[in-house]
């Protein structure tokens, strides 16, 4: 088969979706196919049960609405699945809605199995089942089993407008590539995501208005999202909205629940918005930089973390945090400092109102501006060269006094006496905009 072929009731080649299917399967095909779907509501249910003879990256299947509108034309089922996709690639859909109103565990709109090079564009996927689901055995899209390819064999859900009452999106066992862009996951289940054993997961422009779960994660992006309920994920984050909590997780053992990430060895957390509380705890190498916590912040059993040029809007802590670094930091309310031995604590602002508690072993604590002394429990610790005003400074080696003149809530200090006041840090090579620090530098935040 080539070429461009008509599905629907008049003037068509196929009355029937799974007849274009079948065929295909049948006699396989010698170029690209375009399987052109008449608007109208077909009941069926689409299955791809083993690799179409001669389709490669060459000669690839699109099905897709004459109309290009996904509301009119609607694929739907009350069967395990509406779609199933087993050993299959080079398959393409475009302007096409996926239904299913199955009530019952295990059914899933749109199943995806050891398959490779699938994308779904501007396509709705909805489950339609009675009551929102609370598990993951209900979702609009599974996709499990994704063996290693190529990267340009990926599964890409893009434009796509997930919703129903189901789970959005469920994640198994997959090693390749899957790509979720600019889609919209709005439906009335627990979770919008929930991923295990996962490799190489891209994330980038959604919305979500459920919970994303993750279990088992390597190589995830998560880019320039909108998360509007609890997020507890691993990996990358870049310029992302989180509207609730955020709990970034390790190996925990709490009230005999476990959750184990295998991405262990980093987590970057970068340029993000945090609106509600933000709990990062026992993983190494964490990299948190240029955030806004409006939210309680906490990161506990963390070795070795990068804490820099964020601001911190309510309560902040570290614990068991050994050997990180935080610098150039804007911080308006407490800042505990709990048992994160040889902890560096270097350029930051603490407002009015703010202070710092110190009750780690061999801290050093240098360049800061605070607004009040520290409150230390432990004498062992390194403190020199901050700046407090209007008090402090007894168990600092060389304290100053001056007034910041801080600009507003930004905590710019404008006064020109704090420079060059420092001592040189050579973890800190640049301030809190990204301008190279002199030598000494100004303390605080800014240069």
């Amino acid at each position: 088969m080539q070429g461009h072929y008509m599905v629907g009731p008049e003037n068509s080649d196929f009355t029937s979706i799974q007849e274009a299917i079948d065929r295909l399967h049948a006699e396989g095909v010698s170029d690209s196919v375009f399987i052109q779907i008449q608007d109208g509501t077909y009941s069926e249910n689409l299955t791809f049960n083993y690799n179409i003879p001669f389709i490669n990256s060459s000669k690839p299947i699109y099905f897709e609405s004459v109309s290009k509108d996904p509301t009119k034309v609607i694929i739907t089922s009350s069967a395990s699945n509406t779609i199933k996709i087993s050993n299959q690639s080079f398959l393409h859909f475009q302007y096409l809605s996926f239904r299913n109103s199955r009530d019952n565990n295990e059914t899933y709109t749109l199943q995806i199995y050891r398959s490779n090079a699938i994308s779904f564009f501007q396509c709705i996927i909805a489950l339609d089942c009675p009551l929102p689901a609370k598990t993951s055995s209900t979702s609009a899209v599974y996709i499990e089993r994704i063996d290693q390819a190529t990267n340009a064999d990926k599964i890409i859900l893009e434009n796509c407008h997930v919703t129903g009452n189901g789970c959005g999106l469920k994640l198994f066992g997959n090693e390749n590539m899957i790509q979720i862009i600019n889609s919209n996951f709005d439906h009335l289940g627990k979770y919008s995501i929930y991923a295990d054993f996962t490799d190489s997961l891209e994330i980038i422009n959604n919305q979500f208005f459920g919970e994303l779960e993750s279990f088992s994660l390597n190589s995830v992006k998560f880019y320039d999202n909108k998360v509007h309920q609890e997020t507890n994920f691993v990996g990358e984050f870049i310029n992302n909205t989180f509207y609730g909590r955020a709990d970034l997780t390790g190996s925990l053992a709490e009230h005999n629940t476990f959750h184990f990430i295998t991405n262990l060895g980093a987590l970057y957390i970068r340029n993000n918005t945090f609106l509600y509380s933000l709990n990062i705890s026992y993983l190494d190498n964490v990299e948190f930089n240029l955030n806004k916590c409006f939210g309680k912040f906490n990161m506990s059993f963390c070795q070795q973390a990068i804490i820099n040029a964020n601001q911190f809007k309510n309560e902040a802590s570290i614990s068991f945090c050994y050997g990180s670094l935080v610098s150039n930091n804007i911080i308006l309310k407490e800042f505990d400092l709990g048992l994160s031995d040889f902890c560096k604590i270097y350029n930051n602002n603490f407002g009015p109102g703010a202070n710092l508690r110190n009750s780690a072993f061999d801290a050093k604590i240098k360049n800061n501006n605070f607004s009040q002394e520290i409150e230390s429990g432990n004498f062992s610790s390194l403190i020199d060269h901050n700046n407090y005003y209007p008090r402090g400074g007894i168990y600092d080696d060389n304290p100053f006094s001056i007034n910041p003149f801080y600009l507003d809530t930004s905590l710019v200090a404008t006064n020109p006496l704090l420079i060059g006041k420092g001592l040189v840090a050579a973890e800190v090579k640049n301030d809190f905009n990204g301008t190279l620090r002199s030598e000494p530098p100004t303390i605080g935040a800014h240069e």
